[in-house]
């Protein structure tokens, strides 16, 4: 399974187990979008198993996010290692996701 998706203190988890390059960022897009269509407006990605972010991804994740916003939900950055909170950093995501290194951190 490439992205896992669960249920936990009212939001919807999307844990990757996947580096989200060009192919990969479609269904990142998809998982999105069927959240959406379940009316699921609190959204925590999980990045603790992977290693990479590629800009299809980072595309994917600000639409979702300004969707969402517009929704009155919010998408949470979370388990990113150092090397994806620095790419995060370097386009400024930090000033519009919550980003966390650590899962349990983001409730």
């Amino acid at each position: 399974m490439e992205i896992e998706k669960k249920k936990e203190r009212g939001f919807l988890i999307l844990t990757l187990f996947v580096d989200i390059n060009v192919e990969n960022s479609i269904l990142l897009d998809t998982y999105f979008q069927q959240a959406i269509d379940d009316n699921e407006m609190n959204i925590i990605v999980n990045f603790s198993n992977i290693s990479y972010v590629g800009s299809s991804g980072i595309g994917v994740l600000a639409r979702r996010f300004r969707q969402l916003r517009e929704k009155n939900g919010t998408v949470i950055l979370a388990g990113c290692n150092d090397s994806i909170r620095r790419i995060f950093e370097l386009i400024n995501f930090q000033s519009f996701f919550k980003i966390f290194s650590k899962l349990e951190d983001a409730f």
